[in-house]
């Protein structure tokens, strides 16, 4: 059985260390950040899994961390952790990104509960993620791919844009990611990104691919 996987956002030490010995007993892996700028500097983009979340963190609040997370990850489950309560702070949280709210002090028991909930429920996408992918085989020699036995023919920067946000399916890719997986004498630039995720859009539509914009930062692959 793959090993539950918790990212812990959380400034106070001595509440951390708690939640990591008892998840520690369920065999949960718990990686732990003091603050919003210490996840911002040693986070693992490609972690997928659980995170809880403290709304009053010092520097960046919680609601922006949950806001920095979704821009490369919209498949893991985000708790935003805090003792308020107000309808107007609950619906904030969740507009930033968050799946549901936990509020201090907890039950460890009832949060152990809601982490394997969710854990299940990510292991249940990353799958269907999966297999979506396994129906794509990529042809680099023909700048070409086939989905359920239909070929799309690209362009060669049509193609080498679609690989990209195809090796993060259902992540955003940022526009300089997709400029970087050019070669040098390239010299793509926003626009260039732009105008080719435009003529790739519709090339994509008849086989229920799609390339979502996720503004300010860049595109995704669903």
């Amino acid at each position: 059985m793959q090993k539950l996987k918790v990212c812990l956002i959380e400034d106070e030490p001595q509440v951390a260390s708690v939640i990591v010995d008892y998840f520690a007993q369920e065999n949960i892996e718990v990686s732990t950040f003091l603050s919003a700028e210490d996840f911002y500097e040693k986070h693992d983009q490609k972690f997928r899994g659980v995170y809880l979340i403290d709304w009053s963190l010092p520097g960046d609040p919680g609601v922006d961390v949950i806001k920095f997370i979704r821009n490369f990850d919209t498949l893991s489950s985000l708790f935003l952790v805090t003792a308020y309560s107000s309808n107007e702070d609950v619906l904030e949280g969740l507009n930033y990104g968050a799946d549901d709210y936990i509020k201090k002090p907890f039950n460890l028991d009832e949060l152990l509960a809601r982490v394997k909930n969710a854990s299940l429920k990510v292991g249940n996408l990353a799958l269907a993620v999966e297999d979506t992918k396994n129906e794509i085989q990529l042809i680099p020699q023909a700048y070409a791919f086939t989905k359920n036995a239909q070929t799309v023919k690209l362009t060669e920067r049509e193609f080498i844009i679609f690989e990209r946000l195809f090796s993060d399916f259902k992540n955003p890719v940022s526009r300089d990611d997709l400029i970087n997986a050019f070669a040098i004498n390239k010299k793509m630039v926003s626009r260039n990104i732009d105008v080719h995720i435009f003529s790739l859009r519709k090339k994509l539509k008849s086989i229920d691919l799609y390339i979502e914009t996720v503004w300010n930062f860049g595109y995704k692959l669903v």
